[in-house]
């Protein structure tokens, strides 16, 4: 693991340092070897030094552990690591620029989805988030299939959006599909690689389903609501979560969908039992 932190480390500074900054200290290439203990994230300030110019850097570090893999590894462990370390890399670009505004052109956010790199908005801000297609591309000849479709999913996902300005953007009936696939993929993969994210994503869906989000709060009279419910009782292959639902749905009905303390507590009851 040390070993791929110090191909990275080197790579952002080889992808991102500023030109015209002289007085950097120069790496020597032969120190860059497995055997190497130094952290070289002590001895270089990566500060102001990356740069959205840079647009090769994704791609380039997604190559580094690429050539990394080997007949005997796991190469879903390794493109999860590539992935756990081009996330900080993005949040890096983005932390470090925080000033520019990161409005861009249709034409631009395109190339920039072929690099990797996807320019989302919030609040009418922009910020970066990393897109996996390209790098899936690279790694596909040994990945696993369900790794390759969670990860188009991710980005199907990440590309419709979910959240803006503290409302939800997508149906409650989105919602909960998004839901259920996290579900179906911790119920028959408990192994997965990426399960503790899956878990999570799983928890917020939840308590988006049962309370809404500050701007798009859930009212238990609304249709959309009504429908999310109903598809979750219809399509969950998880005996449990369809009951849970379900009783929380017949109850609620038969309370006439009123919001009161009675419905409060079967929403805190519901949303305790199927959390992880």
């Amino acid at each position: 693991m040390k070993f791929y932190i110090i191909i990275l480390t080197t790579l952002i500074l080889l992808a991102c340092t500023n030109q015209n900054v002289n007085d950097q200290k120069k790496i020597d290439s032969e120190t860059l070897t497995a055997d190497n203990n130094q952290d070289l994230s002590e001895d270089w300030n990566l500060s102001h030094s990356l740069q959205i110019e840079n647009e090769d850097i994704v791609l380039n570090i997604a190559d580094s552990f690429y050539n990394k893999i080997k007949p005997e590894t796991n190469c879903d462990e390794i493109l999860k690591e590539c992935i756990d370390s081009l996330e900080l890399v993005i949040n890096e670009i983005d932390s470090l620029n925080w000033s520019k505004d990161w409005q861009v052109n249709e034409e631009k956010e395109k190339e920039l989805l072929k690099k990797g790199i996807h320019v989302d908005y919030s609040e009418g801000m922009g910020y970066l988030t990393l897109y996996h297609q390209p790098i899936i591309s690279i790694f596909k000849p040994c990945l696993s299939k369900e790794l390759i479709k969670y990860l188009d999913n991710l980005d199907n996902e990440s590309i419709e959006g979910c959240y803006d300005d503290g409302g939800i953007i997508v149906s409650f009936k989105t919602i909960a599909k998004r839901m259920l696939y996290r579900k179906e993929l911790i119920d028959n993969n408990p192994n997965f690689i990426f399960i503790d994210d899956c878990k999570e994503a799983f928890n917020y869906f939840v308590g988006d389903l049962i309370y809404g989000s500050d701007n798009s709060r859930v009212y238990l009279n609304d249709n959309s609501v009504k429908e999310a419910y109903l598809y979750i009782i219809d399509k969950s292959s998880n005996p449990e979560l369809n009951k849970s639902f379900k009783q929380f749905y017949d109850s609620v009905k038969a309370n006439n969908f009123k919001e009161n303390d009675k419905t409060s507590k079967l929403k805190e009851q519901l949303y305790n039992s199927i959390r992880y």
